[in-house]
């Protein structure tokens, strides 16, 4: 009985040491799994940070291409009796001739416009528009026969070098602006703009205004 005892503790010690012999370690430990995960990770970070900063290069590329160049198609325009001439904008609607001799036009939501040959300006300032001895002079006294007894007054030049003198005020709580310009050998000639909306007039509006009177030139 013991004999057999002694044999069967042989074969399970020798069972034993078999399967331990075939255990291994070709299993991945866990510091291997970590180390791809990790490298897998950063390497799909960098694709896709690549990818934004060529699309934010593409966004600035047709940005920096993208300009707005607009052109003010302008209409010539003259006094029947002085043969004084001037431009202005072709959208500008025409409303003839003024009860004092100026010419009328609407500046599209924008202002109603008064262009005056230096006839018609002294039909409005008086006589003493007109001999002013200097255009300073006859913008000044335009502007006081105005009620804008202390103008401060402005200078604007055209692109072909004339000058424009003038001065922003109020007209019954609109802005205004009233321009005087040199149209040849001395010839005064005025340009007034009142605004038609609460906002009075932009900068552009008014560089508009003067560049019609910039224009104004006496017959030859």
């Amino acid at each position: 009985m013991m004999k057999r005892f002694l044999i069967l503790f042989a074969v399970v010690l020798m069972l034993m040491a078999t399967l331990t012999a075939c255990g291994g370690d070709a299993t991945p430990t866990p510091e291997d799994t970590d180390d791809t995960t990790s490298q897998t990770t950063d390497d799909t970070s960098t694709d896709d940070t690549d990818s934004d900063d060529s699309n934010a290069d593409d966004s600035e590329a047709e940005a920096s291409d993208t300009s707005d160049e607009a052109s003010m198609d302008m209409t010539e325009a003259s006094f029947e009796d002085s043969g004084l001439t001037f431009m202005v904008p072709a959208d500008w609607t025409s409303w003839g001739a003024g009860n004092q001799g100026s010419l009328e036009y609407l500046y599209p939501e924008t202002a109603n416009v008064s262009v005056r040959d230096t006839a018609s300006s002294n039909n409005l300032y008086a006589s003493a528009f007109g001999d002013a001895e200097s255009l300073e002079a006859a913008l000044e006294f335009a502007s006081q026969q105005a009620n804008n007894a202390e103008p401060t007054v402005e200078e604007y030049t055209s692109e072909d070098g004339r000058t424009v003198l003038y001065t922003l005020y109020e007209v019954g709580g609109n802005e205004a602006v009233l321009a005087a310009t040199d149209a040849g050998d001395s010839t005064w000639a005025t340009v007034f703009a009142s605004a038609t909306g609460e906002d009075g007039l932009s900068e552009d509006a008014i560089n508009t205004i003067l560049m019609v009177a910039a224009s104004m030139t006496v017959a030859e």
